[in-house]
């Protein structure tokens, strides 16, 4: 494969941690979602590990790219099927997983934490492929990017291991420097199945709270003057008893 290519933000910058240089940008929805089970936003991407401003920080970048010489005049240009697409999801700047738009729909960005729930997995053409959350979707909405099988193992494997060192980052607030093997962040490695009990869990857990805010509350009691009264005459007796002792 000619990996002649370049993305249109894309810059040879120091913060850039890990690349890997060539694959394929979906995202997946549940399979009852109207929206269809799997869409491709960029056939053809590369997905960027940056270092931010913000100690601890960093972002996935995934960027579309392009074959040498297939931009216009401008600078610009647009798939319309993609466009879209893109329309579809609904999602501005502001969303959690931002396009770096200027007028274009070729870059994501993601902030890399534990919230996202990454994990890496082999399709059933033994195509290697990196999913994580869209924290910004419907519940069991995830991006998936699907690694160029001319790509490395050992690329990959430095990849992941630069992610998962991102996320212990962001959650310990500390340096990951003595951390030299993904065996030693197994605590934020998932699979697809431990995804599916968490994700079974959390909706379990949101069922049940929605049965306790439908449920009728019992009402509290309210003490009346007679109450009052009451407990006063009671207490009048106490009285006369105590006296005729």
């Amino acid at each position: 494969m000619n990996f002649l290519k370049k993305a249109f933000f894309a810059s040879e910058k120091s913060d850039e941690l890990s690349t890997l240089p060539s694959g394929r940008l979906y995202l997946t929805r549940s399979p009852n979602s109207p929206k269809g089970a799997r869409e491709c936003l960029y056939s053809d991407a590369c997905a960027t590990i940056r270092q931010t401003n913000t100690p601890y920080y960093y972002t996935l970048m995934v960027s579309r790219m392009y074959q040498e010489g297939e931009l216009d005049a401008n600078g610009s240009e647009y798939d319309s099927d993609e466009e879209e697409s893109d329309s579809d999801l609904g999602r501005g700047n502001g969303d959690s997983a931002n396009r770096i738009a200027n007028g274009h729909n070729d870059e994501w960005s993601f902030t890399i934490s534990e919230d996202l729930q990454i994990y890496s997995f082999t399709n059933e053409d033994g195509t290697k492929a990196i999913s994580w959350n869209d924290l910004n979707g419907d519940f069991g909405d995830r991006f998936e990017f699907v690694i160029d099988e001319e790509i490395k193992y050992s690329d990959i494997d430095s990849f992941l291991l630069s992610l998962y060192k991102c996320v212990y980052e962001l959650k310990y607030n500390e340096s990951s420097m003595g951390i030299e093997d993904l065996n030693q962040l197994q605590e934020f490695i998932l699979s697809p199945k431990d995804l599916l009990n968490l994700d079974k869990l959390k909706k379990d857990m949101s069922d049940l709270d929605a049965v306790e805010k439908n449920s009728p509350k019992k009402p509290s009691k309210v003490f009346s003057d007679d109450d009052d009264y009451e407990d006063d005459e009671d207490y009048d007796d106490d009285e006369d008893d105590d006296e005729d002792d």
